[in-house]
């Protein structure tokens, strides 16, 4: 007796087709808009089986997770016996099946997760957000800078063009002439293409080179701050550090703090164009920053 004849047996094939096309159904948007039939199957298989460049796990991975973490059993179609390696299904689903309580599990347990989709979304973003912070503070600590950095530094204290001077750095680093390397990586590194916004540059290099280069205006990158701190100084609080940043931004855009521009939708247009040029601190992050600043002693505010 095969599995179409015994109902408390679901194919785990059958199960994610299932599911991926009521999922496609549920999101018509995704589809709708060609008018070539594919695309809607093209939906229905990444939902199942996901895409792993876009970071679409897949319905059959979720089942997978779940057979793997022992919250349900899975069992072979042939001989009934339980999977003990879930590759095997992942390489043949139509050769398993689960039972009808299985399915209303996996049912229930991706409905919790679409549930919790928006908070893991956002734990996301602020460990993204926590990593390019480390990241940021590690690089200036170094001294490095990415091509697009420096041609700015350049060009903003020799009184030149910056795309003339990012042209100029670009020719010397495909040139060989200026060693550049991945991102937190300290050995050497040469592109096939280069990119100004990627590929990274130590500072005494970057004089090197710029010892080469006849500017009117002459200037050298600083060494990094190599001090080491007092070991009495009070270590700086995030907060305080989140403070600092709004300041500095304001400062940068040359707006008085407490006289910020009252333009924009409502009064949100300034906080608005601040909260744009800080992209490592989190909403959550940003939010309190703001309400400490916006409160009585206020540090910053709008103008009358």
């Amino acid at each position: 007796m095969d599995s179409e004849e015994k109902p408390d047996r679901i194919l785990i094939r059958d199960l994610v087709d299932r599911i991926s096309k009521a999922t496609a159904d549920r999101h018509p948007e995704k589809w709708q808009h060609d008018t070539d039939p594919i695309v809607r199957t093209i939906v229905e298989t990444m939902n199942a089986d996901g895409w792993e460049p876009g970071g679409i796990p897949g319905v059959l991975q979720f089942v997978c997770t779940e057979i793997g973490s022992g919250r349900i059993q899975a069992n072979s179609d042939f001989n009934d016996l339980p999977c003990g390696d879930v590759s095997l299904i992942r390489a043949d689903p139509v050769q398993w099946y689960v039972t009808r309580e299985a399915e209303n599990h996996i049912w229930q347990a991706l409905a919790n997760a679409v549930e919790r989709a928006p908070e893991l979304a956002r734990e996301k973003r602020e460990l993204r957000a926590e990593q390019y912070e480390k990241q940021r503070v590690a690089k200036k600590a170094a001294g490095r800078y990415t091509l697009e950095e420096a041609a700015a530094l350049v060009a903003t204290n020799a009184g030149e063009p910056e795309r003339d001077v990012l042209a100029l750095l670009l020719n010397a680093v495909n040139e060989g002439k200026v060693v550049v390397h991945k991102p937190g990586r300290t050995l050497p590194y040469r592109p096939t293409t280069v990119s100004k916004f990627y590929e990274e540059v130590y500072w005494d290099d970057l004089n090197a080179w710029l010892n080469g280069i006849n500017f009117r205006k002459p200037w050298r990158f600083p060494p990094p701050n190599t001090e080491p701190k007092a070991a009495s100084r009070r270590p700086k609080l995030k907060s305080q550090y989140h403070d600092e940043e709004i300041m500095r931004v304001v400062g940068e855009l040359g707006w008085k703090p407490l006289a910020l521009p009252n333009y924009g939708p409502g009064k949100n247009g300034a906080r608005g164009i601040i909260r744009e040029k800080l992209p490592h601190l989190t909403d959550a992050q940003f939010k309190h920053s703001w309400d400490r600043l916006t409160a009585e002693p206020k540090r910053i505010g709008y103008a009358d």
